[in-house]
């Protein structure tokens, strides 16, 4: 599983393009019925969800390529601090961890 540690502003628009890589550096091959979600908590090991996301996966499909994008009215309610979050491929009953890392939030000033 890979780590990428991200930070933002509340309020403001985020999209990161991700290449996702196997442990000898080749990227995966997304074709097929892959399924990616992802959860933001304020911990790991936290129970309250604050946001749940679908990264989108390039149609290419060979590049690795996951998009996640956060509108501004969904960072306009995240908690100035830092979160964690995960991102994992569903296919068919195969879970597979794929991202995790730190949000870092800074609060919003212009409104």
């Amino acid at each position: 599983m890979a780590a990428y540690n991200f930070s933002l502003t509340q309020g403001e628009s985020f999209q990161a393009n991700l290449n996702l890589k196997d442990s000898a550096g080749a990227y995966i091959n997304l074709t097929g019925a892959y399924y990616p979600s992802g959860q933001i908590r304020f911990s790991f090991g936290s129970t309250g969800v604050i946001h749940n996301f679908i990264p989108a996966i390039d149609p290419s499909y060979i590049s690795g390529l996951m998009i996640i994008t956060l509108s501004a009215a969904d960072t306009a309610l995240f908690p100035v601090g830092f979160l964690k979050y995960d991102v994992e491929l569903t296919s068919g009953t195969t879970v597979t961890k794929v991202l995790n890392g730190k949000i870092i939030v800074s609060p919003e000033i212009t409104r």
